[in-house]
């Protein structure tokens, strides 16, 4: 019977994500016998391995409070009864919960038939405190909730009708009420989220008047996300001054924090509300990525040159006048982070540089946020010809992952893989360690 019950509530947790792979919701209502006879079969083989992660998808979450607090409560029970075996398990679509602006509950009427399964979705934040409470008349149910990142936080199969603790992460909270016993239900369910004191990172909710395309960076050259349908809500956290506007697609994004956190949209602002009115005149400006990609920089100290989508080249470019020089300026790596301590997001780029030769040189430079426009101000040559593999910023600390040339390589051929690191000291990237 055990194995049994694991396995529904296995079918209630794939089912939950499957309706939310990808930007749009599929539907899968029914499950059948032989499904379920795969899985029974599987796990008595087999020991259930991790859940797979769930994939983004379009949110629409609730203009909710924030709440602390924990306080676990349980009650005992007992497992379902299994369908039998030509039976489906009904199981309802999934329905998005939307609590009215300003309120901390909602209460909801449902039903659930034999062996089925009611499915709610609810947008909350890392931190809050969400209690769950069903309540049923004819037959028995219980509940399941499930985290953004598909972890269970209780189990129908535990037989509770009341759940409450402090949420674990940010993002859409399956909740589900599951039949026991005893003949159809109809129930009673009711959500609460009490407000967090301080506010909080979901404090400033944007909603779309039009169909908006999302991006993974605030630049149309970076991949595309999804599409966020009029009327969708999310929480704003950022904005560029050249007119995006970042937020938290909150689903699971396993590792996605800070800047990584966010997606993009490049709205037409008078089509966009806020709640509350003129929250987004607080959201901090960071650098866009278009901003970067196309911005202006003192390559190698020639003087000042504008990138295009990354690139910059002057066919006229003779200083020897010799009709067969050219000046190049490619960019790679980005990495975005605070490196002069005032509070807001820097950034630092590599750039390689040809001016009519074999060689080809690397700099890293510092892009600072000053007011949220991007500022070259300095920066660090690391070598002719030198891969940059990758750049991280943290704790005003710049990590950078290079290809250095060896005590026996050639020019065009650099092998030794090297971190070296960098501070902002009086005006100049310094490398620091050494």
């Amino acid at each position: 019977m055990g194995k049994i019950w694991y396995a529904r509530e296995m079918i209630d947790t794939i089912l939950n994500n499957h309706r939310r792979n990808g930007i749009f919701m599929r539907t899968h209502r029914h499950i059948t016998a032989a499904a379920l006879s795969m899985l029974l079969a599987f796990i008595a083989c087999n020991v259930p391995g991790k859940t797979a992660e769930p994939s983004p998808v379009a949110i629409t979450p609730t203009p909710l409070s924030d709440a602390t607090g924990t306080a676990a409560l349980s009650s005992g029970g007992t497992p379902a009864a299994t369908p039998a075996s030509d039976e489906a398990i009904p199981i309802s679509d999934p329905e998005k919960i939307v609590f009215e602006t300003g309120a901390t509950s909602v209460t909801l009427q449902g039903s659930v038939a034999e062996n089925g399964i009611s499915t709610y979705l609810l947008y909350a934040l890392e931190g809050q405190t969400m209690t769950v409470e069903v309540a049923a008349s004819g037959g028995r149910v219980a509940l399941t909730i499930v985290t953004p990142n598909g972890i269970p936080l209780v189990r129908s199969m535990l037989g509770q009708t009341e759940w409450r603790d402090s949420l674990p992460e940010t993002g859409e909270y399956t909740i589900s009420v599951v039949w026991l016993e005893d003949g159809p239900a109809t129930y009673t369910l009711t959500i609460t989220i009490p407000p967090l004191s301080g506010g909080g990172s979901g404090s400033c909710w944007v909603t779309n008047q039009d169909s908006l395309t999302a991006y993974m960076e605030s630049s149309a050259t970076a991949e595309v996300f999804g599409t966020a349908e009029a009327g969708m809500s999310a929480a704003a956290l950022a904005r560029t001054k050249d007119g995006w506007l970042g937020f938290d697609p909150g689903v699971a994004q396993a590792g996605n924090q800070g800047r990584a956190r966010l997606r993009w949209y490049l709205p037409d602002w008078s089509k966009l509300t806020f709640d509350p009115p003129g929250c987004e005149n607080g959201l901090p400006y960071l650098l866009s990525y278009d901003s970067i990609i196309n911005g202006t920089y003192n390559a190698l100290g020639m003087g000042n040159i504008t990138l295009t989508n990354g690139s910059y080249v002057n066919e006229a470019f003779d200083p020897a006048g010799t009709g067969s020089s050219i000046h190049d300026t490619h960019m790679g790596s980005v990495a975005f982070g605070d490196m002069n301590a005032d509070g807001t997001e820097d950034a630092v780029v590599s750039l390689r540089t040809n001016t009519g030769g074999t060689g080809t040189f690397v700099e890293l430079a510092l892009v600072l946020n000053t007011g949220g426009q991007p500022q070259h101000v300095t920066s660090a040559t690391v070598g002719d010809r030198v891969p940059v593999r990758g750049l991280f910023i943290a704790d005003g600390i710049l990590t950078a992952d290079l290809t250095i040339h060896d005590a026996d390589d050639g020019l065009c051929c650099p092998s030794l893989e090297v971190t070296w690191q960098f501070e902002y000291q009086g005006g100049e990237l310094v490398k620091i360690g050494e």
